[in-house]
């Protein structure tokens, strides 16, 4: 049995239109709930169902769906996730497109696809006519800025962003920040910035295709390309995606101000023509932190997330899950998407970083096009087709991540002592442990504990294949009083592996401990812990 959505998110007060695939011929029973309360219930013959969303409803959802037979027994069930929100920013699920080719013919078929992962922003990589004239006036067909050999239709990409607003998906432009051909260097020296090369003074090049230009709010490339943006919004794009190469670092080039040379302040051009650039076009932005430079803008840049490529910074999976929880709080609680770039072959690599930068609330970039994962930086190279298993398993993690979104949301705190909770636990991602870690639920009495299992994994280098991690089952977990912040709660078991719906686990009390049993641990489980004291 499948269920089948017909938007990425939902906004309060929506219908959910919910198609449902079963050889089934009898009733279903729907049940719509948050976290463990059940908010809507029918039971149904129809295989197409409506749900409205209340109007007052923020946050994830759980949708769980029985087929019964004659005698009302269950025969199979479905458990899915959904998020609620006034905007896609709210709760954002990234993705990208680089399939804009004249002939194009699934364009419904590979949004639906992306719609059940809840992706609700594109990346539009490497559409762009060129660096310095982005959307193509002269007709419809053009050839891609960087090689000039694969075919562009802005007819389809119209019908991309018009079918994507159908689902609730955003669609986002990829624009270079700094990036332009010699040609426009050479005719405008001072838009351009420079590098010392022994004796001499010559343009900062990438590539040997294009030079590096000066983003300064004054600069006149800075000018041209606020124009350039403004006609990509005007296009039908709904925001724009700005991209960098990692350099030069500050003080590192020097830039032509009134026929001299001066040192030149990258961090502080990106500040200056992103903020600005909100200001002109009043739409969404997104900016790419190379290898998490420069980190120190992550708190006033004017961006709805904030879009992390790891390179050297982040060689295992403790400093991915430190890169991205540091981008939550520094940019007061945006969401971290971590570009990280896997091997489409490497399951358990890709299970494994996912569990760690979810736990961590942040997302991975890695869903594009029709079942495709991404593998590398340049995107439109990477046809890797995702396997049909992982594709599912994949599939309860972003169900996972969309149902219990306000823990993920919520405050997050390492457990000091975590050895103490399980055997083979530890406070932080390390090889043949147990990380486990705990989020807060803002203004409610529940919390969410995080165990990721890395028990039979020698190594957490994400990048190379890893692993299958030991499948344990029946783990005692000690409590201790003061990690619950309420009285009287309840414990519900759930994992991102293979159980969305909260299954309640009994308790002990022993001393000033809560002793429960975890039924398995294979990548990643999780126990909600709810106060079953009702609020008056």
């Amino acid at each position: 049995m499948r269920a089948i959505f017909d938007k990425a998110y939902y906004c309060p007060g929506d219908t959910i239109v919910l198609h449902i695939e079963s050889s089934a011929e009898n009733l279903f029973r729907v049940r719509f709930l948050k976290l463990t309360d059940c908010v809507f219930e029918t039971i149904t013959t129809k295989k197409n169902i409506e749900i409205v969303v209340p109007p007052n409803a923020f946050g994830g959802y759980g949708v769980d769906i029985e087929a019964l037979d004659e005698h009302n027994e269950v025969v199979d069930k479905i458990h899915r996730g959904i998020t609620v929100a006034k905007k896609w920013s709210d709760f954002p699920v990234y993705g990208y497109l680089t399939d804009f080719r004249p002939k194009r013919y699934d364009i419904e078929k590979t949004l639906n696809w992306l719609t059940q992962y809840h992706v609700s922003a594109l990346q539009y990589y490497d559409w762009m006519y060129d660096y310095h004239k982005l959307v193509y006036e002269e007709g419809d067909l053009y050839k891609d800025a960087w090689w000039r050999k694969r075919y562009i239709s802005n007819k389809i990409l119209k019908e991309l962003i018009n079918t994507a607003h159908s689902k609730n998906i955003v669609s986002l432009a990829y624009v270079s920040i700094y990036a332009a051909r010699k040609n426009v260097a050479i005719k405008h020296p001072n838009w351009a910035i420079y590098v010392h090369d022994k004796d001499k003074i010559n343009l900062l090049d990438f590539s040997n295709k294009l030079c590096i230009m000066n983003t300064y709010k004054n600069s006149g490339w800075t000018k041209l390309l606020y124009e350039e943006c403004k006609k990509v919004i005007e296009f039908g794009f709904d925001g724009i995606h700005l991209d960098q190469y990692g350099y030069p670092k500050d003080g590192e080039a020097l830039a032509l101000e009134e026929d001299t040379y001066k040192p030149y302040n990258t961090s502080r051009g990106f500040k200056e023509f992103i903020n600005e650039l909100k200001k002109f076009i009043e739409k969404p932005l997104i900016f790419n932190y190379v290898d998490n430079w420069p980190s120190e803008l992550q708190n006033n840049l004017k961006t709805e997330i904030v879009y992390i490529e790891p390179w050297e910074c982040c060689p295992t999976l403790k400093e991915l899950s430190r890169a991205t929880r540091e981008a939550r709080k520094r940019s007061n609680g945006k969401i971290p998407i971590i570009a990280g770039y896997i091997n489409h072959n490497f399951t358990e690599s890709i299970l494994l970083t996912d569990a760690t930068i979810l736990s961590s609330t942040g997302q991975r970039l890695e869903l594009g096009e029709y079942k495709r994962l991404l593998s590398g930086p340049y995107f439109p190279n990477d046809w890797g087709t995702v396997d049909k298993n992982l594709a599912t398993h994949l599939l309860s993690y972003y169900d996972f991540f969309a149902r219990y979104r306000d823990f993920f949301e919520g405050e997050f705190k390492l457990i000091k002592n975590a050895h103490e909770i399980c055997e083979n636990a530890s406070t932080e991602p390390e090889a043949n442990k147990i990380w486990i870690s705990i989020l807060n639920l803002k203004a409610k009495k529940a919390c969410m504990i995080n165990m990721v299992n890395y028990i039979g994994v020698e190594k957490l280098t994400w990048k190379k294949p890893l692993s299958q991690p030991e499948k344990l089952e029946n783990i005692c977990v000690s409590i201790p009083f003061e990690l619950i912040s309420f009285e009287n709660p309840d414990f519900y078991f759930v994992s991102a592996d293979n159980q969305l719906e909260p299954e309640q686990i009994s308790v002990k009390l022993f001393q000033n401990r809560y002793e429960i049993k975890i039924p398995h641990l294979y990548y990643w489980s999780s126990i909600l812990i709810i106060s079953n004291k009702k609020e008056e």
